[in-house]
Parts: structure tokens; sequence; C-alpha cells
């Protein structure tokens, strides 16, 4: 495999690593010399409901993130803004090309997961799927949020065909508050609320992400209250474990806390499905971006 360290107006891929899992992380520079990463991995799991086999890139919103949970590296980088539209336009276009040269399929799967909150980049990132859909073949536009209430009703009302990921991570809002500062504007119920109201309108599951921290969120009563909060009608849930960063002071759930976290959803009539993170030994899992600028 090749770096390809290739470049446009807008950015430059200055450095590509690249997994055993397959995966290829993307640090790429922006012309006010911010860095940025993005992730490129085969994805081999549930769409509604659906098993399907795609290449997906993982793209960041913003530098940075200035939501601050607590297990997440990247919200720990100084000064975040947004990415503009051309940003957007520019990280697909440059690991587009890079995965044609390295012999990679071609994208056909975009999800806005990387670094940043979408939501508050809504404007740009409405227009970049625009852009995107008119000029790549893309099947699945995927956008994840820890529930920016205004803008999940913005996203609802604007009539794309984008699926939305909820990060839940506790369905009990004293603790969210803990590891997701921002439950304290926008409480994990209203957030639900306003999911299922995107489920409607949309005719279409959201999907609960559900990242397992180890004594923290991954008890039988963690488990018996997301299934009260959620509902198998208009959710699917996905469970990861926590991956490490090195900042963070919070541990993974077992492999069998896991296994029992998904049986007791499952016997509550969700569809479960487990996705742990692609390249973490080049840190380019969950909650693992992040660039050290000076």
């Amino acid at each position: 495999m090749t770096e390809f360290l290739l470049k446009n107006s807008h950015l430059e891929i200055s450095k590509a690593l690249f997994s055993n899992d397959g995966s290829i992380k993307y640090l790429l520079n922006t012309n006010d010399q911010r860095g940025v990463e993005a992730i490129y991995f085969p994805f081999e799991g549930y769409f509604d409901g659906n098993r399907i086999f795609a290449s997906v890139v993982c793209l960041s919103s913003q530098v940075g993130c200035p939501i601050g949970c607590t297990f997440c590296e990247t919200g720990r980088m100084k000064n975040p803004r947004n990415l503009s539209e051309e940003e957007l336009l520019s990280q697909l276009d440059l690991i587009s090309l890079n995965l044609k040269l390295n012999n990679k399929p071609p994208v056909d799967s975009i999800a806005i997961m990387g670094m940043g909150e979408p939501l508050l980049n809504l404007d740009n990132v409405l227009k970049f799927h625009d852009s995107a859909s008119n000029i790549a073949n893309i099947k699945r536009f995927s956008v994840s949020t820890v529930g920016i209430i205004p803008g999940m009703k913005r996203l609802k009302e604007s009539g794309r065909d984008i699926k939305l990921y909820i990060s839940v991570h506790t369905p009990f809002n004293d603790e969210r508050e803990k590891i997701i500062p921002v439950s304290r504007r926008y409480p994990v119920q209203d957030v639900i609320n306003e999911a299922k109201s995107y489920s409607d309108i949309r005719n279409q599951k959201v999907v609960a992400n559900y990242v397992l921290i180890s004594g923290i969120n991954d008890s039988k009563k963690h488990s018996e209250k997301l299934s009260e909060l959620l509902d198998p009608y208009h959710f699917d849930i996905t469970l990861n474990l926590l991956n490490p960063t090195p900042g963070g002071k919070l541990n993974p759930s077992s492999f069998e806390s896991l296994a029992r976290f998904k049986q007791n959803l499952e016997a509550r009539g969700f569809l479960t499905d487990i996705q742990l993170s692609k390249g973490i030994d080049i840190s380019g899992g969950c909650g693992q971006l992040a660039t050290n600028e000076a």
C-alpha cells in the first residue's frame, strides 16, 4: 500500500496509515494549517435491517469538536471550527482518488461520524450531501449526533435521504450528563422523542449507538432501562466497546459483558448488531481521532 500524498485547493493528505483490518486513516491538512482525520473501511453489518457489504468513508464535519465527551479524544483538541462545504467535498475527492490508486473499491457509503458534531455544522453538511449525491455513486449517507435537538428537527424537515444515528451510551440522564455534558441542555428522553419523530417522518429506523464502558453503563439495569427508553419499532441498536485514548481514564467493558448486553436487548425484540471499531491499531476507531497541532 502507498500513501499517495495528494492535495487540492482546500486540503492535502499529509499522511495515510494502513490498518491490519483493511481500513485506512487519513490525516488531512487545511489551508489554515489545521488537522482533520478521516477513515476508510470495508463494512459488513446491518443497514435498514439488511445485511450489507459496503465501502465506507467516515468523514469529519469539524476540526476538533466542541461537545467534550469525556471518552473522546477529539474533544480535547483546541479551537474547534466547522469545515466548509468545499473542505467536506475535498475529503471525499482526495480519499476517493487515494483508494483508486491503491486499487480499493470505490466509495459507496458516506458516514459523517468522524471529528465533530455534524448537526452543529448542518448547513455545510446538507450542501455536501447534495453535491456528493450528484457527483458520486453514493448508495448510503448517514449522520451521527449526540442529540442536538434543533439540528435533528432541521434535518427531519430538510427531506434529505439521510440515515440518523444517535449516540446514547447510557439511558440515565444523570449519568449521561457526566460523559456527554450537552445532555444537561438536551436530556436523553427529549433526544429519543425527537429521534422517534425523525423515524416516523422518514419511515426508517434510527440507529442507537451504545459504547460499553466498564462499570459505567454495562449492567443489566442499563440494558433494561435502554429497552424502556427505546422501542424496536423506531430503533435498531449498535453496540461497541470503548476504544483506548491517551487522555482517557475509562476502560472498555469485557466481551462477556458485551455479549450479555446484546442478549438482553435481543430478548426484548431489538435488532442488535455488534460493530467493533475498525483501525484501532492506527488510532482510527470511534473516539480516537485527534491531531497534535502546533
